[in-house]
């Protein structure tokens, strides 16, 4: 796929996260950047580009996506900016009063999206994207890798949508959430593992982000502290399930999904799994 070269001093650092940097244009305000860290998988990129476009074109709330770029070490994606953003993390992290009221709000925001069907064949299946990634393993054996294949393809199947990535850094409100939140406009972004699937696999992500991660990597890329991940983890299990599941159940429903993601994390770590991750595999699926 092609790039197009873009002169990097024409636009402004507007944020960074695990992967990458985003920048805005100085000269148009509706035009940002995501470029992704030196080295970074091209074809990952390509995949994020391709299904962020099928998903625009399928009326789901993201960014418009346009085309690939590069500063000519990097390669990142053109979007078109959304005005007046603040993700769902930021806004906790800036504002500790409001954490159970804004989660609570992305929790329904989450509810609802997982309630969104998606036109067969457009989009991969979550399934086939684990057990793919099952196969890039080197930590478990034969044995072990039959025990979690089996365990994926016994998830119940579903035909709406999966994010991927889900968790608080990764949803957007464009307009004055403090003052009138109802007239925001909400946006999901980051959609390179976005497929058609469980919930289930997305709840896992967000136990990762607020349960599992420590308090460094939480604060770089969340903007609060793990004390604060375990508040939101508590309120969104509440509102998610709508008080149907104690926090305990959630737990224990949602660990092994957790685990499952884990399989991308190491893939991008280049076959390691950090120990915290891999007691998720033998305290659960393995035990």
């Amino acid at each position: 796929m092609e790039t197009t070269r873009i002169d990097i001093t024409k636009y402004v650092k507007s944020g960074e996260g695990a992967n990458g940097e985003s920048y805005n244009s100085i000269e148009d305000k509706n035009e940002m950047l995501k470029l992704y860290s030196v080295g970074y998988d091209t074809s990952d990129i390509e995949t994020e580009l391709d299904v962020a476009k099928k998903a625009y074109d399928n009326g789901f709330p993201v960014p418009k996506p346009g085309e690939l770029i590069t500063d000519g070490e990097r390669i990142g994606i053109r979007f078109w900016r959304i005005p007046n953003k603040t993700s769902f993390a930021r806004a906790i992290g800036d504002n500790p009063d409001m954490v159970e009221e804004l989660t609570r709000k992305f929790a329904r925001m989450c509810r609802h999206f997982h309630t969104i069907e998606c036109k067969e064949g457009v989009f991969t299946d979550a399934k086939e994207q684990f057990l793919q990634l099952l196969e890039y393993d080197t930590v478990f054996n034969k044995e072990e890798k039959k025990k979690i294949a089996d365990f994926i393809r016994a998830t119940p199947d579903t035909v709406t949508a999966v994010h991927g990535d889900m968790h608080v850094g990764n949803a957007v409100m464009s307009g004055d959430f403090k003052a009138d939140y109802d007239s925001c406009n909400l946006y999901w972004i980051d959609l390179g593992s976005f497929a058609v699937g469980n919930p289930l696999f997305d709840l896992g992500m967000m136990y990762i982000v607020c349960v599992v991660d420590g308090d460094d990597f939480i604060y770089e890329n969340m903007h609060f502290h793990k004390e604060t991940a375990e508040k939101v983890w508590e309120y969104f299990v509440s509102e998610y399930f709508d008080g149907r599941l104690t926090l305990q159940e959630a737990d224990e429903l949602i660990k092994p999904y957790a685990a499952i993601k884990t399989l991308l994390i190491e893939r991008n770590l280049g076959g390691v799994l950090f120990p915290d991750f891999e007691d998720l595999f033998r305290t659960t699926i393995l035990k």
